[in-house]
């Protein structure tokens, strides 16, 4: 049976799997790389590794609004995994925002949001 994991990802699988519940995702939630994807090709990958290098990399683009301005990422998503569970797959023509500026990049406070709901939400801040 041909399905669609909430990644994207589409995937042959045997329907008892499915329905005996011992399928949850394509493989792209386990933390073993024995799911045949190499981490870096999980489709938020760049983006979760783009939130780190915000808050600790000083030659990154947006460390002056984030890491210098001492934001951090939540403990938990040090694990790619975690950040992908908590987050679940990006909707279309969104962005990984934080809902307060200010704090840290943790479940509570981190949305994926559309310009226009960003602008809402920042005003003129926006760019």
């Amino acid at each position: 049976m041909l399905v669609k994991c909430d990644c994207g990802t589409e995937k042959v699988v045997q329907a008892r799997y499915l329905r005996e519940e011992k399928i949850k995702s394509c493989g792209c939630l386990r933390t073993t790389p024995t799911d045949g994807r190499r981490r870096s090709e999980h489709p938020l990958y760049q983006i979760w590794k783009n939130m780190h290098s915000r808050t600790t990399n000083r030659r990154h683009a947006g460390y002056a609004g984030c890491g210098a301005l001492g934001v951090r990422v939540c403990e938990r998503w040090e694990s790619l995994e975690s950040f992908v569970q908590d987050m679940g797959p990006r909707p279309p023509r969104t962005a990984l925002c934080r809902v307060d500026e200010l704090k840290d990049y943790t479940p509570e406070n981190t949305r994926w949001l559309t310009a226009m709901q960003k602008r809402a939400l920042h005003g003129a801040k926006f760019r």
